[in-house]
């Protein structure tokens, strides 16, 4: 029997779920809804307030799914962002040495 290699596609993620969405951002949609959802059930607010709070919830499930930066996805831009502002710095003052 023979044997043919198969490149691995390394430069962007795989569209499992019907062919449009990743697992990334099918799971960045329900942790959206689940929390914007889940939040708004679970104080006892006014219906528009509930609403308002599950749209926010979705909207940022939705963001992070589908918007992307710098040529990358808004999750690992925002995790790098976040461990450049959080890292030690040394400073050095340059002299004539």
């Amino acid at each position: 029997m023979r044997v043919y290699p198969v490149p691995v596609q390394l430069d962007q993620e795989e569209k499992v779920i019907g062919g449009y969405l990743t697992l990334r951002q099918l799971l960045y949609l329900i942790l959206g809804a689940v929390i914007g959802c889940g939040t708004a059930l679970t104080f006892n607010l006014p219906l528009i307030t509930k609403l308002i709070i599950a749209a926010g919830g979705l909207t940022i499930g939705i963001i992070l799914a589908f918007i992307p930066a710098e040529k990358t996805t808004l999750d690992i831009y925002l995790l790098r962002w976040i461990m450049w502002t959080v890292k030690k710095r040394k400073y050095y003052l340059g002299g004539d040495s």
